[in-house]
């Protein structure tokens, strides 16, 4: 399937070449034409587009990642956070909180999907929808009869997020392309750069939020929520935490990548080399454009890499979910 893509984005480029005289006009649309053949492979398949008429039920909407302060929230704050719409990120569902969406890309490991499918049939999940990212599902053969029983669940949908790779990894140049696709054209996709919680920032940007507020983002290389004590009485630490944990350690080794001081996502040189820009680069770029919208993006925790150049959020002072 890669190399198909290969051939198709190569055949794409000669065509927008006679078409389009702006470079970055012809990847932004070359993105948008891919994406939409991603996902009509995808209804082809059997799984169902995800519903474009999505309605937000509060003007704030809290983002789980994976990081070790997701564990640090006590019952108080997990009170709070319930009277808003939250969404979830790939193994964010082991946490055990009932999201209304959980967005997923497949991980690469057997065991790893195994888990996210086991765990998404808990009766907790009988509300969440289930979103996942198209892209990755061909790339990683989600589509074979392996998988059947999961594209026939009735909560479970598929997205083809815009990954806008550049051949010049730059602020600037990425910065470009975003405004191009969000200001020059009609496409109201999400994008997927450098990171999953990114692609569910800006689907939540897209949904109409005006407060997007990421929890467990910690990006500082440190442990996974999984790894540490929970601090919560109603989301104590769990059995899937130890396979959550073998898992992913099992995966990161399969992909060979060291976290370092800091998450991948943050280190600039193994970004740049996939052609996309760093974490940082990344949710300081968006947050600037969506504040001129009049929507603020903030972290949940001071300890977070992205604490240092986005807002912390103050949860003491949160009104309600209207």
């Amino acid at each position: 399937m890669k190399r198909f893509r290969s051939f198709l984005s190569k055949v794409i480029d000669l065509v927008f070449k006679l078409i389009f005289r702006g470079e970055i006009e012809r990847e932004v649309r070359k993105e948008i034409v891919i994406k939409r053949l991603y996902m009509l492979y995808a209804i082809f398949k059997g799984l169902k587009n995800f519903d474009d008429n999505f309605k937000c039920n509060s003007d704030t909407v809290f983002i789980l990642g994976s990081g070790a302060s997701l564990g640090q929230l006590k019952d108080s704050s997990w009170h709070k956070i319930s009277e808003f719409d939250v969404f979830g990120v790939n193994m964010s569902i082991v946490h055990g909180f009932p999201v209304r969406l959980q967005f997923w890309e497949m991980l690469g490991t057997s065991e790893i999907d195994s888990l996210f499918i086991n765990t998404m049939k808990h009766e907790r999940f009988k509300n969440t929808k289930f979103v996942i990212n198209v892209n990755h599902a061909v790339n990683k053969k989600f589509f074979s009869k392996k998988y059947e029983q999961v594209l026939e669940l009735e909560n479970v949908y598929g997205y083809a997020p815009i990954g806008l790779s550049l051949k010049e990894p730059t602020r600037s140049n990425f910065e470009a392309h975003y405004d191009f696709l969000r200001s020059k054209t009609k496409c109201t996709s999400t994008v997927h750069h450098c990171t999953h919680i990114g692609a569910a920032v800006d689907f939540a940007y897209l949904s109409g939020y005006k407060n997007i507020v990421l929890i467990g983002c910690d990006l500082n290389g440190g442990k996974y929520f999984t790894e540490v004590k929970s601090e919560s009485a109603m989301y104590p630490n769990r059995i899937e935490y130890n396979l959550c944990n073998e898992f992913r350690k099992k995966h990161n080794r399969s992909i060979n990548e060291s976290y370092e001081l800091v998450h991948p996502t943050m280190q600039k040189d193994l970004m740049n080399s996939k052609g996309v820009v760093d974490s940082v680069t990344y949710f300081t770029s968006i947050r600037n454009f969506y504040k001129e919208k009049g929507v603020n993006l903030a972290v949940l925790n001071d300890d977070s890499e992205l604490a240092q150049h986005i807002p912390v959020f103050d949860l003491n002072r949160i009104a309600n979910a209207n």
